[in-house]
């Protein structure tokens, strides 16, 4: 699996340390290329210019918040029969600590502003040992207690601000299910909008109480924009049966996704409107790809033509023009 945050023309060359313990400053927008013998490149893209950064040795997954500069390296450490053990690699201005009290993280998140990780996985080598959500202070180094009562449905869980998730789950006691709000520091928890009769399959928070959401009953799948505060739903399309990845740029809200009639697809929304803006330029947009954008709203993804092996980085501009940058193809 390889992750991306963007990429350009200019390239620099590679550093000779491969050190994972090597400090490096990170922007908005970062790209991962993986390499031969669990090698990954890690870059900096900034102003139509990719700066080397470091190499990192078995990496599964890379988050960072760039005011704080923390960042966090999850990394695999074998293979067992059933997951890959791992840890993750937490480093902030105070160092560097780790978390190992899984055998197999699945996934983590990252709140605004660096404080905490709120992250899940399994405790032993096997599916049936899943742990509920856990969290880390990382400006305390320490593991942080939860009060939840939630069941959470798999990695729909996000940040809504610095010490404040939000996820989708059902409350065993009642059997309401809904998204529901978790202050950390206060350990609070509340249902902040039910949902009757259907499901949700994908959820991310965008901001001023927003959340983008795809929802499934037994008719058909709607994605929403639903205002958490007004609670307030509003529909977007019904065409759209998957999400792979979101993000936002000012108003602009833009994700991956695929409808009933087309492979997966760039689509952005603005002001009441959906747009699609990939059709054949790349022929394929990547399955694993992920969102971001630039200092100066430019938004990347990745894609390939024929060869899956063989992806090259996109952006597309605020005009919606959809660009090549990568000068060499590869596992981004």
């Amino acid at each position: 699996m390889v992750l991306f945050n963007g990429c350009n023309n200019t390239q620099d060359q590679l550093p000779d340390s491969n050190s994972n313990k090597t400090s490096i400053n990170v922007d908005n927008s970062i790209l991962i290329k993986e390499k031969d013998n669990g090698i990954y490149e890690l870059f900096s893209l900034s102003k139509d210019k990719m700066h080397s950064l470091k190499s990192i040795e078995n990496l599964m997954d890379f988050k960072y918040d760039v005011l704080s500069q923390v960042k966090v390296q999850m990394i695999s450490l074998e293979k067992g029969n059933n997951l890959i053990k791992n840890k993750l690699v937490v480093e902030s201005k105070d160092g560097e600590s780790s978390i190992e009290n899984l055998y197999s993280i699945a996934d983590f998140k990252l709140s605004p502003q660096g404080k905490y990780l709120a992250y899940r996985g399994f405790k032993e080598d096997n599916i049936e040992s899943v742990e509920n959500l856990s969290f880390y202070n990382v400006e305390e180094k320490e593991s942080v207690s939860i009060n939840s009562k939630i069941l959470i449905s798999g990695d729909m869980y996000d940040f809504k601000d610095k010490d404040t998730l939000i996820y989708y789950g059902v409350n065993p006691t009642n059997g309401i299910q809904g998204i529901y709000e978790y202050n950390i520091e206060n350990k609070s928890e509340s249902m902040v909008y039910e949902v009757k009769n259907q499901y949700i399959t994908y959820l991310s928070y965008i901001k001023d109480d927003l959340c983008l959401v795809l929802q499934e009953d037994f008719n058909e799948l709607k994605l929403s924009l639903i205002n958490l505060k007004t609670k307030k739903s509003t529909m977007i399309t019904s065409n759209i049966e998957e999400i792979i990845d979101s993000h936002i740029i000012e108003d602009r809200v833009y994700f991956i996704g695929k409808s009933n009639k087309e492979d997966l697809s760039v689509y952005k929304y603005e002001k009441g409107n959906l747009k699609r803006l990939t059709y054949g330029f790349p022929n394929v947009v990547y399955e694993n790809s992920y969102l971001s954008s630039d200092e100066e709203g430019n938004l990347y993804f990745v894609g390939y033509e024929d060869n899956e092996e063989m992806r090259d980085v996109y952006s597309i501009k605020e005009d919606d023009s959809v660009n090549l940058i990568s000068n060499d193809s590869g596992k981004y």
